[in-house]
């Protein structure tokens, strides 16, 4: 069992094969040689770092153009490369570069990155944002805390966080409120102890 960096949870990593990374490489250099970047990651990072399950059905499934090219377009759209790649790639980014709903996942992508620039992207991804960046109106969410917080707050609220979900509510409500209760929120969710803070946060949605 390895433990997916970007999805907070242990799941079984799915690389094919007895030989797991090894069995990958032919598939990477048939696709468009694709094997330099393979091998430029396993030769700076654990394999672990950046292979999850959903990185791998991707490389070795029917959609693995769809995947390389979404690498590439990281790349020159968005100078995500390296080692941000690694960070940023979890199994919600390799799902929604390669699914049916990419170019939607790109637009807010886009969207994303023209506020937070592609290093605060790659800060907030994770399985829980990578899945709302196909959502205009999540994306909405994500943009108004930060039009109304800070980018710091945006990261403390989505980031492998167990509040994501709660994104659009606390939008709806720092709207109405004075900025004096922004900061009061900011606080909320970037102190105290992790654990607690979806019960924080859900207090603080229900104070009146």
């Amino acid at each position: 069992m390895e433990r997916c960096p970007h999805g907070g949870q242990r799941r079984r990593v799915a690389i094919p094969g007895p030989g797991g990374y090894t069995d990958l490489l032919p598939a990477a250099a048939a696709q468009g040689g694709h094997l330099a970047t393979l091998r430029w990651i396993h030769a700076r990072n654990p394999v672990s770092t950046f292979m999850c399950g959903g990185v791998a059905a991707a490389i070795a499934g029917p959609n693995a153009a769809l995947f390389w090219a979404g690498v590439e377009r990281l790349k020159r759209d968005l100078g995500i490369s390296g080692k941000d790649l690694v960070t940023f790639m979890g199994n919600g980014v390799a799902a929604a570069i390669a699914g049916p709903n990419a170019a939607l996942f790109w637009a807010g992508l886009s969207r994303l990155n023209d506020k937070l620039i592609s290093s605060g992207v790659v800060r907030i991804m994770c399985n829980g944002v990578a899945s709302r960046t196909s959502s205009p109106e999540r994306v909405d969410a994500v943009l108004g805390v930060l039009h109304l917080t800070s980018a710091g707050c945006v990261c403390a609220l989505v980031h492998k966080s167990p509040t994501v979900s709660f994104a659009e509510a606390v939008h709806a409500r720092l709207q109405i409120l004075a900025p004096s209760e922004h900061k009061r929120f900011e606080r909320v969710v970037c102190m105290g102890r992790f654990q607690c803070k979806r019960e924080r946060v859900r207090k603080w949605l229900s104070d009146e």
